[in-house]
């Protein structure tokens, strides 16, 4: 919640079913509300008519494209945008990079939930 009682709001990025359910049930357990888009497109469209997340949680691979374009964009916002990248990719040093850029965290999947909701809330 914040400082007016409204539940926290995250953009949920996750093409696949199997993953984004779950997480969206849990995190609407937590008091989030979550707006879940399977594809970057849908993402920026999203952004486009307004919405401003205090946090998202963005797949790197999309069938659309590169999550990474969609991070540039969110830390471009004002305020920008908390970015938690959740990937499976085990490509090392495309994360490593991501890992130095202010205002973005990296959590492998499987996504460790405790972990996940210290990110989203206290960091």
């Amino acid at each position: 919640m914040d400082k007016q009682n409204h539940p926290m709001t995250l953009l949920l990025v996750e093409d696949k079913d199997s993953e984004a359910m779950p997480l969206s049930v849990l995190l609407t357990q937590h008091g989030k509300q979550v707006v879940r888009v399977c594809l970057l497109a849908e993402a920026f469209r999203e952004l486009r008519e307004g919405l401003r997340p205090a946090v998202a949680l963005v797949d790197l691979k999309l069938p659309d494209g590169r999550g990474e374009k969609l991070i540039a964009r969110l830390l471009a916002l004002d305020p920008p945008v908390k970015v938690i990248v959740t990937t499976g990719l085990h490509d090392e040093d495309r994360v490593e990079l991501l890992r130095h850029i202010k205002g973005v965290k990296v959590i492998t999947k499987p996504i460790d939930v405790k972990m996940l909701m210290y990110l989203i809330d206290v960091v």
